[in-house]
């Protein structure tokens, strides 16, 4: 970013939750015994990479952890009262739209999305060249046995008609906009937000987590770079592949076939881009 250039203000919201009790029911209606000392260190590492993305980035940011009272890690910034722990992700997006007018980019991030230091500058890179009614969201990494993978369209395959080409990156539309992030220009987040579908929490996809960021996104045409496994991408800390195996919900031939399914569609697409 060059120095005679205004910086850029970013606010960026880290969407909080840890049940005091150390038990939680995860997104599969099973309980699940977590670790304090574990589940702390995915959230410093989450937030302590976010400080060094945007430091790099050269921008003037504000970072806000949203939670509820005595169900944290780490004190959140903005308490968010009298609401049920689940709807966090709605009504941390309502709360950052209440700031609309004082930042010119607004970024949405789970607890434990671990972010490369360069992921917003390429974002940012490509969301110059899209329209009003488009954006691009990272692919949401795990890795499992040595293979690496974008969890989100193992979990939901597919994509949307629609190609192009940005930068040298191939953006395709995925059926799934969830990738535990948003990072979205005033102008966009204003109008994905008066657009959303839901104005209360509702399950529309997944969980709260995943509905809230589809709802945000229902209104817009929302690409990832492919491959997928490879390209701009973020880290998922909580592995989803490995707790629906832990659960019985999934067996392990059985997540090599979705990750091979999702491989083979994008090198169908990839293909046919080339042609």
């Amino acid at each position: 970013m060059l120095s005679d250039q205004p910086k850029i203000r970013i606010l960026a919201a880290v969407a909080h939750y840890f049940d005091s009790s150390g038990i939680h029911k995860n997104e599969f209606g099973s309980y699940e015994q977590e670790n304090l000392n574990s589940r702390g260190l995915i959230v410093d590492r989450t937030i302590d990479a976010l400080i060094v993305c945007l430091s790099e980035l050269g921008a003037e940011f504000q970072i806000q952890v949203y939670g509820v009272e005595n169900q944290y890690i780490r004190r959140p910034d903005i308490i968010l009262e009298n609401i049920d722990p689940k709807h966090i992700p709605f009504l941390t997006l309502d709360e950052m739209h209440t700031n609309l007018e004082d930042f010119d980019y607004f970024l949405f991030i789970e607890d434990d999305i671990e972010l490369p230091s360069n992921i917003l500058k390429d974002l940012l890179g490509i969301d110059c060249h899209l329209e009003i009614d488009e954006t691009i969201i990272p692919n949401r990494l795990e890795n499992r046995n040595g293979i690496q993978f974008c969890v989100d369209l193992v979990a939901m395959p597919g994509f949307k008609n629609g190609i192009k080409l940005v930068n040298g990156n191939v953006l395709a539309q995925s059926v799934n906009p969830h990738s535990g992030f948003m990072f979205m220009s005033r102008e966009k987040f204003a109008r994905a937000y008066s657009l959303r579908k839901c104005l209360e929490p509702t399950i529309i996809i997944g969980d709260f987590m995943a509905s809230a960021l589809a709802n945000i996104h229902s209104s817009l045409k929302t690409y990832r770079s492919l491959p997928t496994s490879e390209e701009l991408s973020v880290f998922h800390q909580d592995s989803w592949s490995n707790r629906m195996l832990l659960n019985g919900l999934m067996k392990e031939n059985d997540l090599r076939s979705l990750i091979d399914e999702v491989q083979n569609l994008e090198n169908l697409i990839l293909k046919d881009f080339d042609n």
